[in-house]
C-alpha cells in the first residue's frame, strides 16, 4: 500500500506538532479536494492540531501574524508547483519569506516548468529556504530539484493514498455495486488545439462520461463551491476567521463522498486524470492510465504504480487504441 510510503512524513512533520495549513483548494478540481481531505486525515492520525488554514483568497491575512515557534507551516500538495499555476508559487514564496524561521513542508507535488530559465530560478529560490522540505511525487520532479542542488527533498506518493482503507472511503463505497464489465471512460480532453495535428481520440465520444471535473460536478455542488469562494473572499477583506474553512470542509466531504461512490460503481476506469485513477484505486478497481500534455501521469505511474496489478499504463491517448 502506498499509504505506508507516506509514513516518512511522520519524521518530517513530527507527531503532536501544531501546523498552519496553506493553499487548500476551494474550487472545482475534485482531485485537489481529495488531497485536502487526505491531508486532514494525516494530521488527525499524527495528532497534529491545525491552528489555522488559508487558501489563495485569504492567505494575505496570515503574513503579518506571529505564529507559535513550534508551529510547522504546511503547503498542500498536488500538481501546481511550476509556471502553469504561478499564483500558487507566489503564495508559497510570500509565506516562506514572512516566516523564514519556521519549519515548512510542501506536501507531495509534481513540479513542471515550461520555461527552463524559470525552472532553474524558481527551484533555486526554493532551495534558498533553509527550513523548507519539498516533497515530490515523481522522479522527474525530484531530478529537477536535484539538478539545482536541493538537499531537503523527499520522494513521496500523492497524499490521497493516506485515505486507503479509511472509514471515510469505506462509508462512501457502501452500497456501490460495480456493473459487470462496466467500464468508465473518465477523460479530460487530452489535446490542445496547437497539439492536435492528426491526433484522433480513440474513444467513442458518447461513451466519455466526463471531459473534466467541472462537467462532473452537479449544480448543487457548484453552488456549494461558489458560496465557499464568496465566503473566503469576504474573509480575505475582513478580520480572518476559521469559519470559511470549517464550513467548506463539510461541503468538501459531501462532494468527495459522492465521487468515491461514483467511481466504486465501475469495474474498470480509463482515465487521463491522475485522481480519477487514484479514486478508483481507493475503491480497489482496475485502472488504465493515459497520459496527456507534460507527462504527469506517465511519471507518476512509473514511480509508484508499475508493480500494482490493478493499474496499467496505455501511453498517450493517440497510441492507446489497442487497450480500449
Amino acid at each position: 500500500m502506498l499509504a505506508t510510503q507516506l509514513d516518512r512524513l511522520k519524521q518530517i512533520i513530527p507527531a503532536g506538532r501544531p501546523v498552519v495549513y496553506f493553499d487548500y483548494a476551494v474550487y472545482g478540481n475534485v482531485g485537489d479536494l481529495l488531497i485536502h481531505k487526505a491531508s486532514d486525515h494525516f494530521f488527525q492520525l499524527n495528532r497534529n492540531r491545525i491552528l489555522d488554514a488559508y487558501n489563495l483568497q485569504n492567505y494575505a491575512k496570515a503574513l503579518n501574524k506571529r505564529l507559535p515557534r513550534e508551529a510547522i507551516i504546511v503547503f498542500q500538495g498536488g500538481g501546481n508547483l511550476g509556471d502553469l499555476y504561478p499564483r500558487h508559487d507566489r503564495l508559497r514564496f510570500d509565506v516562506l519569506r514572512a516566516f523564514p524561521d519556521h519549519r515548512a513542508v510542501i506536501l507531495p507535488q509534481t513540479a513542471y516548468y515550461e520555461n527552463k530559465r524559470s525552472a532553474r530560478d524558481t527551484v533555486q529560490a526554493y532551495c534558498g529556504f533553509e527550513n523548507l522540505t519539498v516533497c515530490l511525487r515523481d522522479r522527474r520532479s525530484l531530478d529537477l530539484f536535484l539538478e539545482a542542488g536541493a538537499e531537503r527533498i523527499e520522494l513521496l506518493p500523492d497524499m490521497a493514498h493516506v485515505l486507503d482503507g479509511s472509514a471515510f472511503v469505506a462509508a462512501a463505497c457502501n452500497g456501490a455495486r460495480p456493473v459487470p464489465h462496466g467500464d468508465l471512460n473518465f477523460m479530460r480532453q487530452p489535446w490542445r488545439i496547437e497539439d492536435a495535428q492528426d491526433e484522433v481520440c480513440p474513444f467513442d465520444l458518447p461513451t466519455i462520461e466526463v471531459w473534466n471535473w467541472p462537467e462532473y460536478l452537479t449544480e448543487r455542488e457548484k453552488r456549494r463551491i461558489r458560496f465557499a469562494r464568496k465566503l473566503h473572499r469576504w474573509d480575505g477583506k475582513r478580520v480572518h476567521s476559521s469559519l470559511p474553512w470549517r464550513l467548506w470542509r463539510r461541503s468538501r466531504d459531501l462532494i468527495l463522498s459522492r465521487a468515491v461512490h461514483f467511481f466504486a460503481g465501475h469495474e474498470r476506469i480509463h482515465t487521463n486524470r491522475l485522481h480519477g485513477g487514484i479514486f478508483g484505486l481507493l475503491c480497489d478497481r482496475d485502472i488504465v492510465f493515459y497520459d496527456t500534455g507534460y507527462g504527469k501521469l506517465a511519471g507518476y505511474y512509473e514511480t509508484w504504480l508499475s508493480d500494482d496489478q490493478r493499474a496499467d499504463f496505455a501511453g498517450a491517448v493517440r497510441r492507446a487504441e489497442a487497450v480500449v
